[in-house]
């Protein structure tokens, strides 16, 4: 991928809003203890070391997608596999997305703005 297809992070700097304690301005991060932020910080980037390989794997599927879709004479049943395998890897990486979800509000402090 090139450098302005980073795809999904967890919100360094130069990547933009995502995952991480920079999203919505690093508001996560100003009513967190150093212990609190040092699990956070942990926590997002154990998920985002966990779901590169299926964030891979769906940028690939949709790819070979597109692909198909565009060329002269696509084949349906080709095109209608792939999305069937997108759409069960996008269902997976939702339930991960969730189950971090919760997980984080694990270590988050009850008046962080929910």
């Amino acid at each position: 991928m090139g450098p302005g297809m980073m795809g999904y992070g967890y919100g360094g700097y130069m990547m933009g809003p995502g995952y991480g304690p920079y999203a919505n301005g690093g508001n996560h991060w100003r009513n967190l203890s150093p212990e609190q932020a040092d699990k956070y910080q942990a926590s997002q980037e154990q998920f985002y070391n966990a779901t590169s390989d299926l964030h891979q794997e769906i940028y690939s599927k949709q790819f070979a997608l597109n692909r198909e879709l565009n060329s002269p004479n696509p084949d349906q049943a080709k095109a209608l596999k792939l999305q069937n395998e997108i759409s069960k890897l996008r269902s997976e990486l939702d339930q991960k997305i969730l189950q971090h979800q919760l997980e984080l509000r694990k270590i988050l402090p009850d008046d962080d703005g929910r």
